[in-house]
């Protein structure tokens, strides 16, 4: 079973996006995925990961991405 979450934020959609992917987490993923924009910098960061929350909540943090908008999908 999978679950997609999106958000379109004034601040930055990381931040949404990390802790509803973690609301997820006890559907028993294999895999997570987490795609952050900004178009007005045409900016699209993508980060997929085998395993648990951890290993893309790693690699978003160090981004140091600001895109307002994004999806996440475990």
């Amino acid at each position: 079973m999978c679950g997609i979450v999106a958000c379109r934020t004034s601040g930055k959609a990381a931040e949404f996006l990390l802790p509803a992917l973690a609301q997820l987490e006890y559907r028993g993923y294999d895999s997570a995925g987490v795609a952050v924009g900004d178009p007005d910098a045409g900016d699209l960061n993508i980060v997929r990961a085998a395993g648990r929350l951890p290993t893309p909540q790693r690699e978003v943090t160090s981004w140091g991405c600001s895109g307002r908008q994004g999806a996440s999908r475990s």
